[in-house]
């Protein structure tokens, strides 16, 4: 908040201020900063000036002009190309928006180029592309000017020209962020006044995504790549988190034949033991459910007695899953317990697979079990907790 940026180390508990050149500010309420993703000793931050430490904040220089279209004009955005070091884009809250290739040696502004506007407006995001290093998406707010448009653009010209992606989403919504995954290029989601949406084709069309979200707005956005989470901050009812997993399998195949079945993420037969506390506060919430997470969708409503089975490395059938007699998608869990004579038991780690099979049609999807990462390597893990296992 306003630049008071802190830096902590991890490792050892350590933490110190960055510091602030004399004509950096004044900052936003939020401050927008970031570590380089080329080079994780440098930080850039922004205020009236944009900032850059070669060093993790402890010497710090002003790398930009005065980015306000006004005296009172303070950064809300700035970000780095992935794919392209040097390559800054900065926008601020009264709509200046800026761009410099070569790491804040040189800026030129680029407001002028993105059509579409009534006006000026809040820069709220800036998302450069993991995919092509031309390609950067940003988002504007426009409701403090009396402007409740729904404002999201994308370049593929590294800012030269603009191009809006707000067809297929209703007026008035106020955007605060875009995000593209990091895997599917043409996987988006963006942040609005009142909800979370996602494009499977790049922002062409939009859908409303997560229903248990709450009408809130959706502040910012990250995407936990290595557990394909998508991670929400709102305004007013905390953090949110959805698995985007089957959404990165679509592609234009997914479906031609009537049904289609996810593969499921890899499943840990964790040890139920406390792991001990972090942080300054207990924070106490149900554990998330175990098992594997079975994603099904059917054209049409599958018939009676459906079921997915899951089997072991041998073909044989260890447990099998009921759906349900209705179109669409469908969440099955298999809780890694078998059925028959090993009943009630859970299963060993190793390969499995689940297999759908509707008439003389069936899609099969590997499996893979592991044991808990943490178990072998903890003192206590099993001569404590023997009772864990089943």
């Amino acid at each position: 908040q306003n630049g008071g940026l802190v830096r902590a180390d991890m490792r050892n508990g350590g933490n110190g201020g960055v510091s602030e050149p004399d004509d950096a500010g004044p900052f936003n309420w939020d401050t927008p900063f970031f570590l380089s993703p080329h080079n994780q000793k440098i930080l850039y931050f922004a205020g009236r000036r944009a900032v850059r430490s070669l060093d993790q904040g402890r010497n710090s220089t002003s790398v930009s002009p005065e980015l306000g279209l006004t005296k009172r004009g303070t950064a809300t955005a700035i970000a780095e190309s992935p794919l392209e070091a040097g390559l800054l884009y900065a926008g601020t809250d009264d709509g200046a928006f800026w761009r410099s290739h070569d790491g804040g040696a040189k800026w030129e502004e680029i407001h002028d180029k993105v059509t579409g506007l009534r006006g000026p407006r809040y820069v709220t995001s800036i998302h450069p592309s993991r995919h092509e290093a031309g390609r950067v998406y940003v988002t504007f707010d426009g409701h403090r000017s009396d402007d409740n448009s729904t404002y999201v653009f994308v370049s593929e010209d590294r800012g030269d020209s603009w191009r809006s992606l707000t067809e297929s989403l209703p007026a008035g919504q106020p955007c605060f962020c875009v995000v593209e995954d990091p895997r599917v290029e043409d996987l988006l989601f963006l942040g609005t006044e009142t909800t979370c949406w996602a494009s499977r084709d790049r922002g062409t069309t939009w859908h409303r995504f997560a229903k248990d979200l709450p009408t809130v707005q959706v502040r910012d956005l990250v995407i936990q790549d290595r557990d394909a989470d998508l991670v929400a901050a709102t305004h007013g009812h905390g953090a949110a988190v959805v698995d985007i997993a089957a959404l990165r399998q679509i592609d234009a195949d997914t479906g031609k034949d009537g049904a289609h079945l996810f593969r499921p993420e890899l499943v840990t037969r964790w040890v139920m033991r406390s792991r001990g506390t972090q942080g300054h506060r207990e924070w106490f919430a149900p554990n998330p459910p175990s098992g594997a997470v079975i994603r099904v969708w059917t054209r049409e409503a599958p018939p009676a007695n459906t079921r997915v089975a899951i089997l072991d490395i041998r073909g044989e059938t260890v447990a099998t899953l009921d759906l349900a007699e209705e179109a669409g998608a469908q969440t099955l869990r298999w809780e890694m317990r078998g059925a028959g004579r090993r009943r009630g038991r859970e299963v060993e780690a190793g390969s499995y697979a689940a297999r759908l099979t509707i008439g003389e049609k069936s899609w099969s999807v590997p499996i893979t079990v592991r044991d808990d990462p943490s178990a072998a390597s903890h003192p206590f893990a099993e001569a404590a907790f023997p009772t864990t296992r089943q």
